[in-house]
């Protein structure tokens, strides 16, 4: 996957998002921003939207100084072994990203070799 990213300002609606995610499927994440204002504002509307629909989502985590950590200006990490058959995290991620897209923020899905719980995803912000 080639980086994304976004140049033009970022907003999600957290109201929106929620609705959009309400009667899917939930999973539960952690977002973590790089400290920059921006991102940190967009890790908030997220975690916001994500809690309203019903998900389980953590936020206020700050990773600063490891450029590395943050691919993407929004990516959404999943595992690459799922914990379990019943693991969802994949098609979750899938139409979280596409929901996200409909209030035009990108965001890649990678894969990670970490092992996470069942239905789970780090969504890391990189500020512009």
């Amino acid at each position: 996957h080639p980086a994304q990213i976004q140049k033009e300002k970022r907003f999600v609606d957290a109201e929106a998002l929620g609705l959009a995610l309400k009667n899917e499927e939930h999973g539960a994440a952690t977002v973590i921003n790089d400290g920059t204002y921006e991102a940190g504002a967009l890790a908030n509307q997220l975690v916001v939207g994500l809690i309203d629909s019903g998900w389980q989502a953590g936020g206020n985590n700050i990773k600063m100084g490891d450029p590395d950590f943050f691919p993407d200006s929004l990516t959404v990490e999943v595992s690459s072994n799922p914990a379990s058959a019943g693991d969802h995290s994949i098609a979750e991620a899938k139409r979280l990203i596409a929901v996200l897209k409909r209030q035009g923020v990108e965001a890649n899905l990678r894969f990670t070799t970490l092992a996470f719980p069942p239905n789970f995803m780090r969504i890391k912000v990189r500020g512009q």
